[in-house]
């Protein structure tokens, strides 16, 4: 990281990934279930059956890459959670 970008800067930024399908199954189904609507993380781990540290760990690679965005600060509980414009595209 060089001196003109902070740390703050360097965290906020989505990673951009080259346009690829999506294999994994638990991805897929957070995916698909947030095109239904917002969501916190408990309600998409609920509804998709995944296990909630599993899903939560998930749609934290989800934001960093761009396809999902939350309403509130990374961390704060009762988030909603939400597709961006790559996430649709991606479906």
């Amino acid at each position: 990281m060089d001196e003109d970008t902070s740390a703050e800067d360097w965290k906020e930024t989505p990673t951009r990934l080259p346009f690829k399908r999506i294999r994994s199954a638990v991805r897929r189904r957070i995916l698909e279930r947030l095109t239904e609507g917002r969501a916190t993380v408990t309600q998409i781990s609920q509804s998709t059956h995944v296990r909630l540290p599993h899903a939560s760990a998930e749609l934290k690679r989800l934001r960093k890459e761009g396809l999902v965005q939350s309403d509130e600060e990374t961390g704060s509980r009762g988030a909603c959670l939400a597709l961006t414009a790559t996430g649709w595209e991606m479906l």
